[in-house]
């Protein structure tokens, strides 16, 4: 079976990106970003609903342009000019890491590009904006935020990825790696220079976003733990 293949959604596993919802076998699966906010480690009850349409258009814009560009499908000269210094924040911060993308050894396709994936045993779901080998051989995960990480309690929302990549993506691509998997957040900037990332490495990040995430499903559970 090709790497692609490999990476791509299991049988029952969907996405709708209009609603941002994930199912498996038709029943949905919480996001991340979805799990942080519904126990208020992202809350923007109090930002202005004009800025923070703007904010999230801004976002969902800078990620869609990186997404194709990662995978060698963006012209640049076409990028919205209100969004571009974002755009060249990031890939300062690219050629700066030196980061390679994981790639098909068959097609050359890179992998890994905005990487979705359904976490069956623990029932939620999430997508990565970039994995990929830094210099020194290790695997990690780029996050981009064209806000402030700290808004998005982006150490748990990582370490809720790496989990992803640990209990899915390395057993069926990456089988023999056996070492750490980075994780960073990377703050954009609209003048364009160079990306700044925070990286995170507290264990305790998993632990307290496992502990969010069962707060959601015993809700959604009616106040009912799985089973009783």
């Amino acid at each position: 079976m090709s790497a692609a293949a490999l990476l791509a959604p299991p049988p029952g596993c969907t996405f709708d990106a209009e609603r941002h919802q994930y199912c498996v076998d038709g029943a949905e699966y919480p996001s991340v970003t979805q799990v942080l906010g519904a126990e208020r480690f992202v809350d923007f009850s109090a930002v202005p609903a004009g800025i923070l349409a703007e904010a999230q258009a801004r976002g969902t814009y800078v990620h869609s342009v990186l997404h194709y560009w990662l995978e060698d499908d963006f012209d640049l000269d076409a990028c919205d000019p209100r969004f571009r210094g974002y755009v060249e924040s990031a890939l300062a911060y690219i050629v700066r890491l030196r980061k390679a993308p994981l790639r098909d050894p068959e097609t050359g396709a890179a992998l890994a590009v905005e990487w979705r994936f359904w976490h069956r045993r623990r029932q939620y779901a999430g997508t990565i904006d970039w994995l990929g080998w830094d210099d020194d051989g290790v695997l990690s995960i780029d996050d981009w935020k064209t806000g402030v990480p700290s808004d998005v309690a982006a150490p748990l929302q990582t370490a809720a990825y790496e989990a992803g990549v640990r209990d899915i993506l390395i057993p069926a691509l990456l089988p023999d790696y056996r070492g750490p998997v980075r994780r960073r957040a990377v703050k954009l900037f609209a003048d364009g220079r160079a990306g700044r990332p925070e990286v995170y490495s507290d264990p305790r990040d998993l632990t307290t976003f496992y502990c969010a995430l069962n707060c959601v499903h015993y809700r959604r559970n009616g106040f009912r733990h799985e089973g009783a």
